[in-house]
């Protein structure tokens, strides 16, 4: 995976829907991403995906807990490191 010295990004003023919960959710765009990496829309999982986490966290867009971590995992040191 490519390495990335400058992230950029800017929040649209749109917002999705959640499919379940029914919560807005911020869309944002940014050059933030790898060439050959899908075709389509993109999908930020700050939770499981390092370059996403590292995004969320330079805009501070918040990463909601979506899984209960294992004893022994600590999800506030980065993307799935383990203690």
């Amino acid at each position: 995976m490519a390495e990335v010295k400058r992230i950029s990004g800017v929040f649209t003023g749109s917002y999705a829907l959640h499919p379940f919960t029914g919560k807005k959710i911020p869309v944002w765009v940014g050059d933030y991403v790898l060439a050959g990496y899908g075709t389509g829309a993109v999908m930020a999982v700050p939770a499981h995906d390092t370059r996403d986490f590292a995004f969320a966290q330079n805009f501070r867009t918040g990463q909601p807990q979506v899984i209960q971590p294992s004893a022994g995992w600590d999800f506030s040191a980065g993307s799935s490191m383990r203690r």
